[in-house]
């Protein structure tokens, strides 16, 4: 089927149960029952955590969701973690030694292959040439291969597609009139290690700009209004993560209740911590995961009367 042929290889194939359209009764419900009996041809996997990258994963998720056997393992509830495009606001009173050293770091582990690592870079423009530098001088020094091995930084993406994915952004951006100012290719043509990569001037309508990048790109973007940016950061239908660098508190208080996001970092980028919950909105999750509202996801509360 359509979606079956897009159906993505990191996800759990035996957690979806793919039709072409939904078996009706005669009076137009959906027959459950013909749903059941599809179940018995695609075994449900018992995990209940998955994260769809693209409209078409989250109808799958819809329909997995809505369809599962409960003869065989009942209704639950679900937590779903579905990705973000995180932006990093950079003002221009921040200590950029140390705020160049958190974003480096946290950008480019894993390769960039981490649901809340920050994608969207807004620099206020009075720094910016600065940060950019700062930026390119420690993205040179990161050293690529097996991670297993001594000096090394930062290792491959997680398979062929990933690699593919970052061409099309970096083509498009290019297409678009975007400057790579390092990287932007695949290192060595061998395994699918990625560059580092540093890119400015990204028009708005790109792909790098409204999808979610998950690789090795740090996308540059200069501002000179708060408000402006405040309203950047929350332009997509992503809202997982968020990250600002500022020592006012004045703006620090307006960054933490105008973003919309799970979570927003302040001079740090270490938004999650387990005693705390922690969940995306928007199109970026349902449900939280940490603290006690996690538990709370998995318990059903009983009403009970006595006259």
């Amino acid at each position: 089927s359509f979606l079956e042929e897009r159906l993505p290889d990191y996800m759990i194939p035996s957690a979806f149960v793919v039709l072409d359209s939904l078996p009706l009764t005669p009076n137009g419900k959906v027959d459950r029952r013909s749903l059941q009996e599809a179940n018995y041809e695609h075994p449900i996997s018992e995990e209940r955590f998955v994260a769809p990258r693209t409209p078409e994963e989250e109808m799958l998720v819809g329909v997995w969701a809505g369809v599962l056997d409960t003869e065989k393992i009942g209704i639950h509830d679900n937590f779903f973690e579905l990705g973000g495009h995180s932006p990093a606001i950079i003002a221009e009173d921040a200590d950029i030694e140390t705020t160049l050293d958190t974003l480096t770091g946290f950008k480019f582990r894993n390769a960039g292959q981490v649901c809340i690592a920050p994608s969207r870079f807004y620099v206020h423009e009075k720094i910016y040439d600065k940060v950019r530098d700062g930026f390119l001088n420690r993205i040179k020094n990161i050293t690529l291969g097996n991670g297993l091995n001594d000096g090394i930084s930062m290792g491959p993406l997680s398979n062929s597609r990933r690699v593919d994915a970052m061409k099309d952004f970096i083509d498009d951006a290019v297409k678009n009139g975007s400057n790579i100012i390092y990287g932007g290719s695949r290192h060595k043509d061998k395994g699918y290690f990625w560059e580092p990569t540093l890119i400015e001037n990204i028009h708005e309508g790109s792909k790098m700009m409204t999808q979610e990048i998950f690789g090795p790109i740090l996308a540059l973007f200069k501002f000179n209004d708060y408000d402006d940016v405040i309203e950047k950061a929350n332009s997509l239908n992503y809202g997982l993560a968020s990250y600002v660098y500022t020592t006012s508190e004045v703006l620090q208080e307006k960054m933490a209740k105008e973003i919309v996001a799970g979570g927003v970092s302040i001079n740090t980028a270490s938004p999650m911590h387990p005693e705390i919950p922690y969940g995306g909105i928007k199109e970026s999750g349902i449900g939280y995961e940490g603290g006690i509202d996690a538990i709370y996801s998995f318990i059903h509360k009983k009403n009970i009367n006595i006259v």
